[in-house]
């Protein structure tokens, strides 16, 4: 029943099986050199060589080859249908000794190797499964086949959890999430003066969160042994209460105002700032019950003022407070007049800046600014919190004359507030003196015969530039006059 293969020169592939008393023949074998395999169950495999020589006589060229018995064999055990139980301790026991175990977990079957031949018992114990003991004999089959033992322990009936939330009595209302192996996810709510129940849950690791509003989450785990006798398996929690909370802002919609400053006072000299910049949400931690005043303050948008009642919500759930500021828009337009720049916003604070450095210029601080110098100018308006500064205007006309005949008059102070003088010293004869607005309209004309000093009132013109024209025989004369 051996099987020898024998391969050499020219493709030679031959096979023959044992069985004749005075040996085994390949025939008309040509010369050369052979490699070859004799196989047999229960043997150790041979491989050799042999070298073919023509002897003549019908002598042929002998191999002889003595295999070793095989005296073990591996033994698989296949514990679980159709899928293998993990963890499933097996013990094997048999002659001369032999004691071994091993812990299953492979998906092809768990392996006790080179077992010798021989009658053995074994056991199958996993937590939570009957234990199952049985025998099997060990033979040599060869082939690297093994000997195979299956067996599907059955499993073992469940048991009961019951939770003690609260100390002396149970806290009604509170959620218990139970989860564990193969899924289980499953949910109570205490009440019951005698503990609640998990029923008929299946031996393994859990985890529990409890939850209940104005107490601090519990979280633990609790292992499920299958006791039997109705005992259950209790787990015993007192959750602390909370008398704080969190309160979260969110200023901004759709998203955060970054950089708002929110401040936040309440009883017992609570006074805390934060300043906002998380995309969900800025928190005041830890904030105890009450009633609470804010204040939102951020450059160019409207002040926010409000108030919150921090109560205990529980979970992590905080107290929310959303706010979207309405955001300042100032009016940073600016006409031009030649060497004059006039702000239209009114009611505003203003500062005209050299753009060429972005400097402030001393004492400009008013909405006309008259340019004594050739150059680029801006104004920055500020109202409240808040700053704009306007493009920058270009002055080209400082150093032109003065469209005059031959009047040589003084007129101040230029620019004014509600009067300006001038000083008609010299002229004889009837002088007219008018004022009209750069649009052309005339909004005052005045005639004297006075050689002195002459006063206009103003007052009633709103600020800006104007045309001053003072006529007599002696000529004429003409400027630019700014009312602040």
């Amino acid at each position: 029943g051996a099987t020898v293969n024998m391969t050499g020169p020219n493709g030679y592939d031959e096979t023959i099986i044992t069985g004749q008393i005075l040996g085994d023949l390949f025939e008309n074998v040509p010369g050369g050199e052979y490699d070859y395999t004799i196989a047999l169950d229960c043997y150790e495999t041979i491989t050799g060589s042999v070298t073919v020589e023509c002897l003549g006589g019908g002598q042929g060229v002998s191999v002889f080859e003595n295999p070793q018995e095989i005296t073990s064999n591996n033994v698989f055990f296949f514990v679980g249908s159709p899928f293998t139980l993990a963890g499933a301790t097996v013990n094997m026991t048999g002659p001369d000794g032999y004691d071994e175990s091993i812990v299953t977990g492979e998906l092809l079957g768990d392996l006790f190797e080179n077992v010798p031949g021989g009658e053995y018992n074994y056991t199958i114990t996993l937590d939570c499964y009957e234990t199952i003991t049985g025998s099997v004999t060990v033979e040599c089959l060869g082939g690297g086949q093994g000997v195979s033992v299956f067996e599907n322990p059955t499993e073992i009936t469940s048991n009961n959890v019951f939770f003690f939330v609260g100390s002396p009595f149970t806290l009604a209302g509170a959620t218990i999430n139970l989860t564990g192996p193969d899924g289980y996810d499953e949910s109570i709510v205490t009440g019951a003066i005698l503990g609640d129940l998990f029923e008929n849950v299946p031996g393994g690791d859990y985890d529990y969160t409890i939850t209940l509003d104005c107490y601090e989450t519990i979280t633990g785990s609790v292992t499920v042994e299958c006791l039997g006798g109705g005992q259950g398996v209790s787990v015993f929690e007192n959750p602390t209460e909370i008398t704080s909370n969190n309160v979260f802002f969110f200023v901004g919609s759709p998203f955060t105002l970054a950089g708002a400053t929110v401040n936040m006072t309440g009883p017992n000299g609570y006074d805390e700032t934060i300043i906002t910049g998380q995309i969900l949400g800025d928190l005041f931690e830890n904030v105890p019950g009450g009633e609470y005043n804010y204040t939102i303050t951020l450059d160019c948008y409207e002040t926010i003022t409000g108030s919150v009642t921090v109560e205990c919500i529980g979970g992590g759930q905080g107290v929310s407070v959303s706010e979207n500021p309405m955001e300042i828009v100032l009016d940073t337009e600016v006409t031009q007049d030649s060497n004059v720049l006039t702000a239209s916003a009114e009611g505003v604070e203003y500062q005209w800046i050299d753009c060429s450095d972005d400097e402030p210029i001393e004492g400009e601080t008013s909405q006309t600014f008259a340019a004594e110098a050739n150059g680029e100018y801006a104004v920055i308006i500020t109202s409240e919190n808040c700053s704009s500064t306007s493009e920058c205007f270009n002055i080209t006309t400082v150093g032109v004359e003065n469209r005059r005949n031959n009047l040589n008059l003084a007129v101040f102070p230029n620019p004014f507030r509600n009067q300006v003088n001038i000083s008609l010293e010299g002229l004889e004869g009837n002088t007219t003196v008018e004022v009209y607005s750069v649009s052309g309209q005339q909004m005052l004309i005045k005639t004297s015969q006075n050689s002195g000093n002459q006063t206009l009132d103003l007052s009633n013109l709103p600020s800006g530039v104007y045309v001053l024209k003072v006529s007599n025989g002696d000529g004429l004369f003409i400027d630019q006059i700014i009312k602040q």
